[in-house]
């Protein structure tokens, strides 16, 4: 007798803050790495609209199974809410007994999971309800994991507007307005104005920041703006023509000002200063360092020369292209006559060569070096320059001769 589908009720809609309940399995079917479960009802929010999937287990008979996934799909044209258990998790015979149709499940959900993504999706729609009021851009895309969310936006945003909306969406969650989920009537809907990135099909769920933003979707939110806690903007990318904002909320801020915080305080220590004060004493630190740098580079350039007056055949095992370049000058100019060669590098890596002249015509010598070692690069006149892959004894056993 083929399965008579009908859809999961989503007590989720009802009460997003209840974390236990009760269950018949309606359907058992076998998957890749374990069971799928189908439920009259569940409070578990399915992998949908961007927002990773709820955690949590089912218990039945007194066996407790993890809920790996949970995902939203639909059998026979029925829209269902599938609950997936790890093969590890599920005997072969005893546990296929006991998960049988019929059979009465008591599900928890992963509450701290739960309302961690609650916070965060609330949090998103103050932002995206205000980017869309002030700015006149929508929300074409979004994505909650277990550690942030991104936002897409089909418009940039300057750093003086983020700056006035991070402001604005903390103002609005201290001002404790209402938040809630309900699905209108057709005649309703015609004549809603709302948000949607899409067009939806069968009955919507419109999600209303009293006074502020009303935006279709199907997840879970908190009450109230002032659960949100905190709104922070992490980051701040161009995409696609538009931006892409990565942002913390709640729970997760807190985490985040405390992780950064803590990092502070470290390098507060470190440098013996104030933490208002590291900044500046990062600053000095980086003129200081590049005080040195130049320092340091003026004395290996000035080494360098030394060694090609000395002999204008040199090996190098390190030298910047650039003092390279100064250092052959340099030579030149107190030795105009000379023909110098350099070589920077070793024998597994393979040398970056400079030949140069103040007089002389030095093309014969760059063509020796590509015919007999197998040099690549080019130059003309009184320089050539590029790479040879070769070990130093065969290079200088070659322009000997």
């Amino acid at each position: 007798m083929a399965n008579e589908y009908r859809a999961t009720e989503k007590l989720y809609d009802k009460d997003a803050y209840a974390t236990t309940f009760d269950a018949t399995i309606l359907q058992v079917e076998p998957a890749k790495t374990g069971l799928c479960l189908i439920l009259d009802r569940t409070l578990f929010f399915p992998e949908e609209g961007g927002q990773n999937n709820d955690k949590g287990t089912l218990t039945c008979k007194g066996v407790e199974y993890a809920v790996s996934y949970v995902a939203l799909e639909k059998r026979d044209g029925v829209e269902m809410i599938c609950h997936y258990i790890k093969e590890d998790a599920v005997g072969t015979d005893k546990d296929t007994l006991t998960l049988c149709e019929g059979a009465i499940v008591r599900g928890k959900i992963d509450w701290l999971d739960r309302y961690d993504k609650m916070q965060n999706h609330s949090g998103e729609h103050i932002l995206s309800g205000i980017i869309h009021s002030e700015f006149g851009f929508d929300n074409v895309g979004f994505h909650l994991n277990d550690e942030l969310f991104t936002m897409d936006f089909n418009g940039v945003i300057s750093k003086e507007q983020l700056e006035f909306l991070e402001k604005r969406a903390n103002e609005i969650v201290m001002e404790n307005v209402a938040i809630y989920g309900e699905y209108l009537p057709d005649e309703e809907l015609a004549v809603l104005e709302y948000r949607s990135k899409k067009e939806i099909e069968g009955a919507v769920r419109i999600v209303t920041i009293e006074g502020y933003d009303k935006c279709a979707c199907c997840a879970p939110h908190v009450k109230s703006s002032i659960e949100v806690g905190v709104i922070k903007i992490v980051k701040a990318e161009n995409w696609k023509g538009g931006m892409r904002l990565t942002v913390l909320c709640g729970n997760r801020a807190y985490r985040d000002y405390a992780k950064k915080h803590e990092l502070l305080q470290n390098l507060s220590r470190s440098f013996s200063t104030s933490e208002d004060k590291i900044t500046d004493v990062v600053e000095g630190l980086k003129n200081n360092l590049a005080d040195l740098e130049f320092k340091m580079a003026t004395l290996e350039c000035q080494m360098a020369t030394e060694k090609l007056l000395q002999n204008p055949i040199q090996f190098f095992e390190t030298l910047s292209p650039k003092a390279l370049t100064k250092a052959m000058d340099d030579a030149m100019k107190q030795k105009p006559s000379t023909l110098f060669m350099a070589f920077v590098g070793n024998d597994e890596s393979g040398y970056r060569y400079m030949v140069a002249s103040a007089t002389q015509n030095v093309e014969e010598v760059g063509k020796m070096l590509r015919e007999k070692l197998g040099a690549k690069g080019g130059g003309r006149g009184t320089m050539v320059q590029g790479m040879v892959n070769a070990t130093k004894e065969k290079i200088e056993e070659e322009i000997c001769e």
